[in-house]
């Protein structure tokens, strides 16, 4: 009985211990991201995937988001509503070459550019892109987002989705929407977003973000072209902000309440 119970006890631990998966722009092997050889195209599904303290490991490409945020587990490709929407205490790494034999040394996110882009229409017509290139909400907590560049989010609609509870406005956010959420932003290059109101290229809706080492750069909003906090107690570190605009106030950053 003593070893049965530890016999138990063993299979637990296995069980909980984290797990890193692994994307690559064209999905290799048996495409299920248990390697970089088996590597799946597939980043929201391997995010889907993942439980708390599970890691993303993305490999140098350009990436655009195929799965409507309200709506994770469908694809349509054409949908504006489509972002990658990042869960609770899951790190995600960009950065690293386009091959089956990387390892963390390898990790470079200047020479391996790892690119989230919303241009998912018409190529480099951002009238059709999506709203939002990454959403984190409140169940997105603690996630790191690490080694990215984010790119050609275009936040001009109306009305609003509803993600995991959390409301996210249309014309708020168009690289990164993070609302009610404070996670750990590394390492990003945010350029080329447009949002109609606030935030082109990131929106902080009663967030308090952690943000260092990053490129804040040609983003454009009515307010805040670069960033448009809202109710927010953001963290910045090392950051370089230029060539944003915004047709109202806060060409680089917008501080609302």
């Amino acid at each position: 009985m003593r070893f049965f119970t530890a016999s138990l006890l063993i299979v637990s631990v296995l069980e909980t211990q984290a797990v890193v998966r692994y994307v690559r722009p064209s999905a290799a092997g048996l495409g299920n991201g248990i390697s970089w050889t088996n590597a799946s195209n597939d980043l929201q599904d391997m995010i889907n995937q993942s439980s708390a303290g599970d890691t993303v490991c993305v490999a140098a490409g350009r990436y655009v988001p195929i799965r409507p945020a309200n709506d994770l587990l469908a694809i349509d490709s054409n949908n504006r509503n489509n972002a990658f929407v990042v869960k609770s205490n899951i790190y995600l790494y960009g950065g690293f070459p386009d091959n089956t034999t990387s390892v963390w040394s390898d990790r470079d996110w200047n020479a391996y550019p790892t690119v989230l882009c919303g241009d998912i229409g018409t190529p480099n017509d951002m009238n059709d892109n999506c709203y939002h290139v990454l959403i984190l909400t409140k169940n997105a907590d603690t996630a790191s987002v690490d080694g990215f560049t984010i790119t050609r989010g275009n936040a001009a609609g109306s009305n609003s989705i509803i993600v995991d509870g959390d409301t996210i406005y249309r014309n708020y956010g168009g690289g990164i929407y993070n609302s009610k959420s404070s996670p750990l932003l590394l390492n990003l290059i945010i350029n080329e977003n447009m949002a109609d109101f606030g935030g082109g290229g990131i929106c902080n809706s009663s967030a308090a973000s952690k943000l260092a080492n990053a490129v804040i750069n040609g983003n454009n909003a009515q307010n805040g072209g670069g960033i448009y906090n809202a109710y927010s107690t953001p963290t910045l570190s090392n950051i370089i902000f230029y060539e944003n605009s915004a047709s109202s106030s806060g060409g680089g950053i917008f501080n609302n309440n």
